[in-house]
Formats: C-alpha cells, structure tokens, sequence
C-alpha cells in the first residue's frame, strides 16, 4: 500500500482523537467549576452570559452527577475504546503478518485477484 493511502486511512484517526481530545479540553474548567474546584467561570463582556448560573442550575447535574463529568467519562470512554481498537488491530497484525483481519480480506479479495491476472496477463 502506497503512502498517500495510508495518510488517507489516517486522516480519520486524527481527527476523531483531535475532536474528542478537544471536546475534553473545554469540559474540564466546566468539571472544575462544578466540583467546586473553580469558583468563577469567565464570561464574555455581554450581560447574556451567566455560565455559573447555568453551570449550577439542577439540569446541568442530571442524576446529581455534574454534566460535565459525565461529558468527560463519555469521550474518556471514547478515546479509551478507540486506542483499544488500535492495539487489537495491532496485535492482530503482528499475528498474522498481515495489516489486520479488514485489511487482509480486502487483499484477499481484490489484490489477490488483480495480482494472479498481472501474472497471469
């Protein structure tokens, strides 16, 4: 497999752990303040904005559980089950020799074929 494919393949992997690594980061001054860690989130200048109002009301704590904490445990829960699937590929890789059970029935199935016509042809 050339390398532009391989960066192809890549591409999602980045982004999703790129997203979700983002999403966690602006959880966590939430999580803060709502775990009593932060006293004051800032506002912008605007009379609108009241996030210690918001981040305090009872449905910012769905089952008395802050949501922020729940955000947090869900895109933890993410990455986690992301990287697990990673090694597994990985480790199934390092087993058969192959890039992995997808990757070696796609090969199987159209590389095989292609390459027993060019050798054939």
């Amino acid at each position: 497999m050339n390398s532009r494919k391989e960066a192809q393949n890549e591409s999602p992997n980045r982004l999703l752990i790129a997203a979700t690594s983002a999403a966690m980061i602006t959880l966590l001054p939430v999580a803060a303040h709502q775990l009593g860690l932060l006293e004051h989130l800032p506002d912008p200048p605007f009379w609108i904005f009241d996030s210690d109002r918001i981040t305090d009301s009872k449905s910012a704590h769905p089952l008395g559980v802050p949501d922020s904490a729940l955000g947090l445990g869900s895109y933890g829960v993410t990455l986690a089950l992301w990287n697990a699937r990673l090694f597994l590929y990985q480790l199934r890789s390092d087993k058969t020799g192959t890039r992995g059970a997808v990757y070696g029935a796609r090969e199987e199935a159209y590389g095989g074929a292609d390459r027993e016509s060019a050798a054939a042809g």
